[in-house]
């Protein structure tokens, strides 16, 4: 007898599609089934009589599985990521016809679901990339569903996927049409970004509680318990408990310590990790859960390093310190919570930010919503992420959502105790400290950035802007550093400010102060400030900080529309030149201390060696002594390498000493 044509297919029975397969034959919906090891059909098959005489029926023959089912035919893949869902695809689509679909349910990179939805849109086929969580309890029972690409495939089999999808009191199926292109395993792979953060702050919880508090694993399933019952009520902090009770079949004591302290991956936190450097969205609560993965992965690293610090006197704990139980598990209740909170704030900012990017549209109260039940990270806290979202769906980050905010603020103090006591005591926490730095570096009006970018500007020229100004800017940096003295007059007042001299000034300028208050005559005795406020004068600066009488005035000026030229070497200044209309010399056997400034030629090119002085004043054996200038009698030039700059209050003569 034939068998009867049935309403979807499925291909992959590995554990997560055999319990899926499972689930959609239980709500009522005959279910074709198709696995390239033939044995997997025969098992789900089985199983499937075994569970209740479900309607599944098992093909070995990919053409025959494929025509068993009515059209227009839906397929559900459940296969390892990459190259298995290509050849699957192409096996498949041989038999498949116009207007059939094709739903990939595995954790694949959402630009390969882009990718082949295009490809098979060529041969008139549709395709869905649909994330499922909940592992194979869920996958069974009932998983949030997260389908993206093709709206006209939702709505074929829409209704399936409400019947098997979780179910929730209040918030009904956890599934929903996620968006266009790869946006349903987009948001899959988030969710699981998010999942490796949780997973790790429950396992710092769990290292404080142990090592630090010596809690047993009969307490700390007893915490956990408590916890499961409150704030932290979740899938995660439920089978967390669980795993403290079981006590080991093989030996002596329980299994959780008899475990292998090294944590398996599969791929979708380090394509978080990647796609939060992408966007340039920090998420270092995922970055530091998964780098506490890596670390893990070199366990026997880690045992001799242990063997190598121990040998110093490092052990494990760097020292017992007192504390009290109840106080340190609630500390640490508040903590992870805090931290949570922040882990989930990332996801959804990376979820924003690719929706923003790829115009997906998507609506991150509806994620919280699909989340609350089936998947691993459902928790009752996502009704509030989604009431949050309800409130404000342009929410900048949850941290700054009233109710959120409150509970950190409520909690960073034992937030805080807990990993000042974790980092005293040689505990690691990178989860919490990470979620911790988050907080307070998002928090803060004001970050150093300023020195960082100001770094970048000083080695690369990359520009800077000012919190003063609108505007990009550059500044020469190593040259106003190494060689330069500031001139900024005020009204009729000269500071002087010395930079970190060049080395021809050691020894020389002892005399010279910092913030030198000296009297200032502006040009035709306006006062500077006047003199600033006139374009006329804006390459007009008074130097008396620059003489040996500091009392008298010298004025400066550039006669306009005239090439001047150096007197020594005749080159042709354009830049501002300031020309000391004063003749000025000394006497050779003038201490070099008193006075220098005759003969400073302010020029990013060695001066000419004539106007050095090969022998050493005070001896060629005595050590750290420089060359000093050879005295010259005449006018000399001082080349100014920038234009003035208009500080508002004051101006800022930028003079740069050359390296003689």
């Amino acid at each position: 007898m034939a068998e009867p044509t049935t309403r979807i297919g499925l291909a992959g029975l590995a554990v997560m599609g055999q319990n899926l397969a499972l689930n959609i034959a239980e709500k009522g919906f005959p279910i074709s089934v198709y696995n390239r090891t033939t044995s997997k059909v025969d098992e789900t098959v089985e199983r499937a009589q075994q569970e209740g005489n479900l309607p599944v029926y098992g093909y070995h023959d990919p053409e025959a599985f494929v025509h068993s089912i009515q059209k227009p035919r839906v397929i559900i893949m459940l296969v390892k990521a990459g190259a298995p869902v290509d050849q699957t695809i192409k096996t498949l689509s041989a038999y498949m016809e116009k207007g059939d679909c094709i739903i990939d349910g595995g954790n694949e990179w959402y630009e390969n679901t882009e990718r082949r939805e295009k490809e098979v849109a060529e041969l008139g086929l549709l395709y869905l990339g649909m994330g499922v969580s909940g592992g194979e309890e869920g996958a069974r029972n009932g998983p949030s569903l997260m389908p993206g690409g093709s709206f006209e495939a939702f709505k074929y089999i829409e209704d399936i996927l409400l019947n098997v999808a979780a179910q929730v009191p209040e918030s009904g199926p956890c599934v929903t049409y996620i968006g266009k292109g790869g946006s349903g395993n987009f948001v899959k792979m988030i969710h699981n970004g998010i999942e490796y953060g949780d997973m790790q702050l429950i396992a710092e919880a769990y290292d404080v509680l142990k090592s630090v508090g010596k809690l047993s694993n009969e307490e700390l399933q007893s915490v956990f318990s408590e916890w499961n019952r409150g704030e932290l009520l979740s899938f995660l902090i439920e089978i967390t408990a669980d795993i403290f009770g079981i006590k080991d079949d093989k030996a002596d004591g329980y299994l959780v310590d008899k475990v292998l302290d090294k944590t398996g991956m599969k791929g979708t936190g380090k394509w978080t990790v990647q796609q939060a450097a992408e966007l340039s969205v920090a998420a270092p609560t995922i970055q530091a859960s998964l780098d506490a993965r890596f670390l893990s992965g070199l366990k026997e690293e880690r045992v001799e390093a242990a063997k190598f610090f121990k040998s110093g006197g490092f052990d494990d704990i760097l020292a017992d310190q007192p504390v009290d139980k109840q106080t340190l598990i609630d500390d640490v209740r508040k903590a992870l919570y805090a931290a949570k909170i922040c882990s989930y704030a990332q996801g959804m900012n990376l979820i924003r930010a690719k929706s923003a990017e790829k115009g997906w549209d998507l609506k991150l109260g509806d994620l919280a919503r699909i989340w609350k039940g089936g998947c691993i990270i459902r928790a009752i806290f996502l009704d509030r992420i989604k009431q949050a979202y309800d409130r404000n769906p342009d929410l900048a980050n949850l941290l700054v959502d009233p109710e959120f905010a409150k509970e950190i603020i409520d909690r960073q103090s034992a937030w805080r105790r807990v990993v000042c006591l974790a980092i005293n005591s040689g505990i690691t926490t990178p989860g919490m400290s990470a979620s911790l730095a988050y907080f307070d570096t998002y928090r803060r009006g004001r970050l150093p950035a300023n020195l960082v970018q100001a770094q970048r500007d000083y080695f690369g020229a990359h520009t800077y802007e000012r919190i003063d100004i609108e505007g990009s800017y550059h500044t020469e940096w190593f040259k106003l550093a190494k060689h330069l003295m500031f001139i900024y007059c005020q009204e009729r007042t000269i500071k002087l400010y010395i930079a970190d001299l060049s080395p021809i000034l050691t020894g020389l300028a002892p005399q010279i102060k910092t913030n030198q208050n000296l009297p200032c005559k502006g040009v035709d005795d306006s006062p500077c400030k006047s003199l600033m406020s006139d374009p006329t004068y804006q390459d007009m600066c008074c130097l008396g900080a620059l003489i040996k009488k500091p009392n008298q005035t010298y004025r400066f000026n550039q006669k306009n529309n005239e090439l001047v030229r150096c007197s020594v070497c005749l080159t042709p200044k354009k830049q501002l030149i300031l020309k000391l209309m004063e003749n000025w010399s000394r006497s050779s056997d003038e201490e070099p201390n008193t006075c220098f400034h005759d003969l400073v030629y302010l020029s990013w090119r060695p001066p000419p060696r004539d106007y050095l002085d090969c022998e050493h004043r005070h001896g060629d054996n005595e050590p750290g002594r420089r060359k000093h200038l050879k005295p010259l009698n005449h006018h000399f030039l001082l080349h100014l390498l920038w234009p003035l700059v208009d500080v508002g209050e004051g101006l800022l003569a930028k003079l740069c000493l050359g390296v003689m």
